[in-house]
């Protein structure tokens, strides 16, 4: 629903919002017509939804994210041959929980992998704050 929101040119909270509620008392109340639709066809229905959003362009980022700058270069150069901007690239970070997400969701469930993906995330947000903070101590001396 979400999707359709961003599609329909919503702009703020508040559509987010409407449309998360209509959604809610849309599925409450013809929820007697939705237990009759299968659930093979609900899996239908999810996967054209993920292959229509999905970004196809991030899949050559994510692969060249783990590697130095001349490798990259080389890439783009002799094997992609500039079809494929491949000198964009994430944070290594952000690459493995990325790569964390997809792995545990496939081996486990989503619940599962979206929960270690928020952890490592917050893992690593707490590791790079650690650069900004900065502490300092006095001793005072009582005479």
């Amino acid at each position: 629903s979400t999707v359709n929101c961003y599609s329909a040119n919503g702009r703020y909270r508040w559509s987010g919002v409407t449309c998360s509620i209509c959604t809610f008392f849309i599925v409450w109340q013809c929820s007697p017509a939705l237990v009759q639709v299968p659930a093979a066809a609900l899996v239908g229905l999810m996967l054209v939804v993920v292959v229509h959003t999905f970004e196809w362009q991030s899949i050559p980022i994510l692969m060249v994210t783990f590697l130095p700058l001349r490798a990259r270069s080389w890439l783009n150069d002799r094997v992609f041959q500039g079809r494929w901007n491949v000198h964009r690239k994430i944070c290594r970070a952000d690459g493995i929980i990325i790569l964390l997400v997809t792995v545990l969701t496939i081996i486990t469930n989503l619940g599962y992998a979206i929960v270690c993906g928020v952890l490592f995330a917050a893992l690593n947000f707490t590791w790079q704050s650690r650069e900004s903070l900065r502490h300092s101590s006095i001793l005072i001396k009582r005479q």
